[in-house]
């Protein structure tokens, strides 16, 4: 059955929140774009009224694609992409139904902007380490798809939150990679690439980077061991081709 996403913005969001709470993914925001937003529509021409980014703020979309046959699968074929996968099968099932079309952060290159996108929906800002924060979930969240709805739908600008890196004296973060990775104001990806594939980077490559886990903002949002070693193996694999 088709939903009717048409109406307010905040029933829009509740709509698609509703689509999404089975697969443990949560609404991150939305906004109107404009040309210079970059959206898909707008370079053919056409136009999206309205964009609404999906994710994820808890280890219940994990505990969803651990129980999914994509993840089974990838045991199986040693799948390279399996939460890609995973991702994009169920949130095509759920812009179906709201008559949207999905985007992903894994497409291209060219790559969609899902990070200015973020800027724009969701209160967060950039971190010392270059990643997001949000002053909830801290470091421990992420952006998986964008859904675009070619209807105007106003959506409420996200909340105007103090950035938590700006309250922060300690920066533990700068200061707890063992390699200084993230050093001179920029994030050194061959040393940290290199470190990960010595004894000494055991612990992040198992239970998440250490920098990251320095952190003191969303403690209680930290990715399980489990789901931090996905993301680091999966790291290791992806990033050396993209450098």
């Amino acid at each position: 059955r088709k939903m009717d996403p048409i109406g307010t913005g905040s029933a829009l969001i509740a709509s698609v929140a509703e689509a999404l709470s089975p697969f443990g993914l949560v609404v991150r925001g939305g906004f109107n774009p404009d040309i210079g937003d970059l959206v898909p529509e707008f370079s053919k021409g056409v136009g999206s009224g309205t964009l609404v980014l999906v994710g994820n703020t808890s280890s219940d979309m994990w505990q969803n694609f651990q129980d999914s046959e994509s993840s089974r699968s990838a045991s199986a074929d040693c799948d390279d992409e399996p939460l890609d996968d995973w991702t994009k099968s169920v949130v095509d099932q759920v812009a179906q139904g709201l008559s949207a079309r999905a985007v992903y952060p894994f497409e291209g290159p060219p790559y969609h902007p899902f990070l200015t996108w973020a800027m724009r929906a969701d209160s967060v800002s950039q971190s010392p380490l270059g990643l997001t924060i949000h002053p909830a979930f801290g470091l421990w969240h992420a952006y998986r798809a964008a859904l675009l709805f070619p209807e105007v739908v106003p959506i409420s600008p996200p909340e105007n939150a103090e950035p938590p890196c700006a309250s922060c004296g300690h920066q533990r973060c700068l200061s707890a990679c063992l390699v200084d990775a993230f050093g001179a104001g920029a994030y050194d990806v061959p040393r940290c690439l290199e470190h990960l594939s010595t004894a000494a980077g055991v612990r992040c490559l198992e239970s998440g980077c250490l920098a990251r886990h320095a952190c003191p903002i969303g403690v209680e949002s930290a990715y399980t061991p489990a789901q931090a070693e996905f993301h680091m193996k999966a790291f290791v694999r992806r990033v050396p081709s993209l450098i």
